[in-house]
């Protein structure tokens, strides 16, 4: 995956039994949404699985389309990159 240094925000949620969370990435995680990366992705997770969501107003409804109940607090992570 060439696609880090861009400028968009990566999201992963993640819901398994009992526990549901919104992870956003920091800053040094930040991607180029190629077309290339999208489709490594869904090669890698699923072509459900991923989602490009252009407006921060859009992340409700794609959550609710992937089964969530509510919209779960985003959970910021520091990760080294």
């Amino acid at each position: 995956m060439l696609a880090r240094g861009g400028r968009s925000q990566v999201g992963i949620y993640y819901a398994g039994s009992g526990a549901e969370a919104l992870l956003e990435l920091g800053t040094g995680w930040e991607v180029r949404p190629t077309p290339a990366l999208l489709e490594e992705l869904r090669v890698l997770l699923g072509r459900d699985a991923v989602k490009l969501v252009y407006h921060p107003r859009d992340q409700e409804a794609f959550l609710k389309a992937w089964g969530a109940a509510r919209t779960p607090d985003a959970v910021p992570l520091k990760l080294a990159g």
